[in-house]
């Protein structure tokens, strides 16, 4: 039983180490793409991109025709 034991533990061993620098590089890319994805700010057609109706230019939408 405790071969069995120790067996298993350095298989533990050996699968942690091996498997470490992997974990590592996975998290570091998608914890830069969160900071990306912050930095460049919120998307196009997200709510909080869109500047309020009603606001400094009387209403009327960027992309919304003169009026005449």
């Amino acid at each position: 039983m405790d071969t069995l034991l120790s067996g298993a533990l350095s298989w533990l061993a050996v699968v942690t180490i091996g498997l470490a620098p992997i974990l590592v590089y996975w998290l570091a890319r998608v914890i830069g793409q969160a900071l990306q994805r912050k930095a460049r700010g919120p998307p196009a057609g997200s709510p909080l991109a869109e500047p309020e109706e009603g606001g400094e230019e009387g209403g009327q939408r960027r992309d919304a025709a003169p009026p005449g």
